[in-house]
């Protein structure tokens, strides 16, 4: 039993940035072993045919391979400590630190698209975190019944349907014009 006070009543206020610590270093580990996983199929690639080797016997893709699992987990350790309405925003960063690697590490191009869209990525999850709930809430079916019939999720709903709907009809519109240009 935790005694008022104590150490751990406190710890208890802040392990949300704890697990948002974990799921951050394991969004990137993952990253980063997906880029060596990529990195190891590039030198493989350029190797003569006979020397090609498949990807589980490439030491950079097993190493890579492990990383990802590592991240995994980090991510996992995070999700046991803080609630998943704002682990899954520091997921973003796996976006981020991509495109970190693929253009500092593998040497691909970056567009100012990528670069504004990055920029916005990470304002929003900074957004996300800060301001979401840092409580862990357990939900019965009933609760989720409820929240389902009600007069805020049939908005929510409708609005997300209108939007997707306007997306489609746009990319219908915008995507045989891109076509032609090419």
């Amino acid at each position: 039993m935790v005694q008022e006070g104590s150490i751990f009543a406190n710890f208890q206020d802040y392990e949300w940035i704890l697990g948002c610590a974990f799921a951050f270093i394991g969004s990137i580990c993952s990253n980063f072993g997906v880029n060596i996983q990529k990195y190891s199929f590039m030198l493989n690639e350029v190797k003569p045919v006979e020397l090609q080797k498949p990807y589980f016997k490439q030491g950079e893709w097993v190493f890579g391979l492990t990383l990802v699992i590592i991240g995994s987990l980090g991510d996992f350790v995070g999700l046991a400590l803080a609630p998943e309405s704002i682990i899954s925003p520091i997921s973003s960063v796996t976006l981020v630190s991509n495109i970190f690697f693929a253009y500092f590490w593998l040497k691909e191009d970056l567009s100012w698209y990528d670069f504004f869209g990055t920029i916005f990525i990470i304002g929003g999850s900074i957004v996300a975190v800060l301001f979401g709930d840092h409580a862990s809430h357990v939900y019965n079916l009933d609760d989720l019944l409820k929240y389902y019939n009600s007069l805020s999720f049939k908005i929510y709903a409708a609005c997300c349907f209108l939007a997707l709907s306007i997306a489609y009809m746009l990319l219908k519109k915008i995507e045989p014009k891109k076509l032609r240009i090419i």
